[in-house]
């Protein structure tokens, strides 16, 4: 269940900082005249993250329907999620939106997955055990006179839920009524295929190969630290121009940069390799 997002590498530590970062707004505005001045990036860019930003966290802030991170191949939409999955301020702002509501736990997936769990071991007792492995042994270690519950956290429910299902000799069906009363926003990520383009509102999405440049950029810069400034700039320049928004591609030139420059290849013969081949 959890097999993609485990298989998503760590970010690099400054990538899509200014999307996560509320407070961020702030010291943007700040900077973007010296910016403006300095004619490094163009004010659309920024206007473009900025933008993008709003659209996020006003979700977040007030959830109404599916929000969406679209992007091409390899412009890290899935480093992005995993990112918001592990984000403190996310889930602040998150807890702030349920907060205040009444049956949140009835309403929402945990609760979703607690009652399904619940019948399903009420139907099959013999899985208790199995299932729920951790807390069966902590049921077992209370003093029969403890009429005290048992505190079962989202995460242990969510493993057996996940084990519920691995169990051999056993099949299980669900009926679900009244879903419309469901407390669920989904946050999705895709390629820019039709189907999805074409269905979800625009108001809704950000499209994530538009706001890296930036983070690139920076991403370049750290990588080729070793080599003199005018031709990292250089380098810099050439890869995140013909990226087209593309992170993986970057990556991987990067990668074969530094593998030839170890391999002793001279700059000034792999700039002029780098403007012919990916010309």
């Amino acid at each position: 269940m959890h097999q993609r997002y485990e298989a998503v590498e760590e970010a690099h530590t400054k990538n899509f900082a200014s999307i996560l970062d509320f407070g961020a707004d702030a010291d943007a505005n700040a900077n973007s005249s010296k910016e403006q001045t300095r004619n490094v990036w163009p004010s659309d860019s920024d206007k473009l993250r900025r933008e993008a930003k709003r659209k996020l966290w006003n979700w977040v802030a007030s959830p109404g329907g599916i929000f969406h991170i679209s992007g091409r191949m390899g412009s890290g939409k899935s480093t992005l999620m995993k990112l918001l999955v592990e984000s403190e301020e996310m889930r602040a702002k998150l807890e702030e939106w349920t907060g205040d509501r009444a049956f949140v736990l009835q309403k929402s997936f945990a609760g979703l997955l607690r009652s399904l769990l619940h019948d399903a071991l009420k139907c099959c007792p013999g899985l208790i055990s199995n299932v729920m492995p951790e807390t069966w042994m902590r049921a077992g270690n209370v003093p029969w006179h403890d009429q005290s519950a048992l505190e079962i956290n989202n995460k242990e429910v969510r493993a057996a839920f996940d084990r519920l299902f691995q169990q051999p000799d056993h099949c299980f069906y669900f009926f679900i009524d009244r879903l419309d009363e469901f407390m669920v926003d989904t946050l999705n990520g895709y390629r820019e295929e039709n189907v999805f383009m074409n269905n979800f509102d625009a108001g809704n999405r950000i499209r994530l190969h538009e706001l890296t440049a930036k983070d690139m950029k920076q991403y370049v810069e750290d990588r080729l630290q070793g080599i003199p400034q005018q031709e990292r700039s250089f380098l810099v320049s050439e890869i995140t121009s013909k990226a087209d928004g593309i992170f993986l591609w970057v990556t991987l030139v990067v990668r074969t940069v530094r593998e030839q420059i170890e391999n002793g290849i001279e700059l000034p013969d792999l700039m002029t390799s780098l403007l012919e081949e990916e010309s």
